[in-house]
């Protein structure tokens, strides 16, 4: 059963067959190539994820961005961040995205000529199913009434895939103070919703800047790296790690099973302002 209201995606794909799936977020791109972000040149930094991507993953079934895509949206940012996915040299089946709290989904839809964003891929007899967690003109997250009835409605509609979640903000803290205040606000029902059903193998996210992989009965909560700057782990403050720009692999299995994997490019010296308080 589909939700004829809600823009989805079918990717004809075996379903004996692993799936590749490739996570890029946090970007923070500009309309042009000059735009920084506590001076990182965050071109400089996506195009350095690219190569190591292209070296060492060039291939995969999905290519999802999932947030702040751009630094302060624009619709010419977004239609040049197509074009750099276009050029990548990644050899990918399909492509999508979902917002974030620096991003506009009305200048998304406007680079796609379209007038929605997409919700739910179905892949295999996998699902992925694109969250907005965006509140507009805050930085913090939440999933309103009608993002929780799509992902109930979209769980008890498809009881025989694996589903994976996907939303920018985080839905748990992470152990940085600074930024655990800017997470969902309704996760309790997002929970209360996600325990009524077994199908649900994992919920990802961006907006954190850093790595965090953690078991809830039996779902991993998983958040990947920034392609652009790096917040440090367990600080009250605000801080930026030194660790470099990176992105997340799945391979998903037939039976339900995924293996994941952060990466990160080489060692790089980047002009970025460690010691900003702030962005």
């Amino acid at each position: 059963m589909r939700q004829q209201s809600v823009r989805y995606q079918e990717i004809d794909h075996p379903v004996d067959q692993p799936i590749r799936l490739l996570q890029l977020t946090d970007c923070h791109i500009g309309p042009n190539e000059s735009e920084e972000l506590l001076g990182l040149n965050t071109n400089e930094s996506l195009q350095d994820v690219i190569s190591h991507v292209r070296e060492f993953h060039p291939r995969c079934d999905l290519l999802l961005t999932t947030g702040d895509i751009a630094n302060n949206g624009g619709a010419r940012t977004y239609v040049r961040f197509l074009e750099i996915m276009r050029n990548s040299g990644i050899q990918y089946r399909a492509f999508d995205w979902l917002p974030g709290n620096h991003d506009s989904p009305i200048d998304m839809n406007e680079a796609t000529h379209s007038d929605q964003l997409t919700k739910v891929l179905y892949i295999g007899n996998w699902l992925v199913l694109l969250l907005n967690t965006q509140v507009p003109g805050h930085t913090h997250g939440n999933l309103v009434e009608a993002e929780l009835n799509l992902l109930d409605e979209t769980l008890a509609n498809n009881p025989d895939r694996h589903v994976l979640i996907f939303m920018h903000h985080q839905p748990v803290p992470v152990g940085c103070a600074w930024v655990d205040t800017q997470k969902v606000r309704s996760e309790y029902a997002f929970f209360k919703i996600i325990d009524q059903y077994s199908h649900v193998r994992a919920v990802i996210w961006g907006h954190v800047h850093q790595e965090f992989d953690q078991l809830r009965k039996e779902v991993r909560l998983l958040a990947t790296p920034s392609t652009s700057i790096q917040f440090k782990t367990q600080s009250d403050d605000f801080a930026i790690d030194r660790l470099m720009p990176g992105y997340r692999w799945f391979d998903l299995n037939p039976d339900g099973t995924f293996t994941t994997q952060v990466e990160r490019i080489a060692e790089k010296q980047y002009p970025i302002q460690f010691m900003s308080e702030g962005y």
